[in-house]
């Protein structure tokens, strides 16, 4: 999931995936505060309201710390479906209109998986010659 600023300030993106502690990041000693994302994980590998819920407190209490409160527009996603916080307040846009109109469906997410998907080749391709 990602989330940023109109004026460009970008958080680290919360990735979610099936296992609590990947065999690959381990053994690769990765540490996900340093690599500069957030990892989560359920057993589909989808945001649900446990994750989101827990991410949006993380925000709330880095808002309160900075004495900011922002607004948050989401997609409808049965996920999101949380209550506001004290900093921070959501608001969803209209069914079926995100994609239309949510800057981060407009090319970046597409831009992000073509480099993660590179950067994976990458590896393979490395771990090969090393074999």
């Amino acid at each position: 999931m990602f989330c940023c600023s109109a004026s460009g300030e970008k958080l680290p993106p919360l990735i979610i995936g099936r296992s609590k502690k990947p065999h690959a990041f381990t053994k690769a000693k990765l540490d996900f505060k340093t690599a500069g994302c957030t990892w989560a994980s359920n057993k589909k590998a989808w945001i649900t309201g446990v994750v989101f819920a827990l991410w949006l407190t993380e925000l709330n209490e880095k808002m309160k710390k900075q004495i900011r409160k922002i607004l948050l527009w989401l997609d409808n996603a049965s996920g999101h479906k949380v209550d506001s916080l004290s900093h921070v307040k959501l608001v969803f846009w209209l069914p079926k209109q995100s994609s239309r109109i949510q800057p981060l469906d407009q090319g970046i997410i597409k831009a992000f998986q073509s480099r993660e998907s590179a950067a994976k080749a990458e590896h393979r391709r490395a771990k090969r010659k090393n074999f």
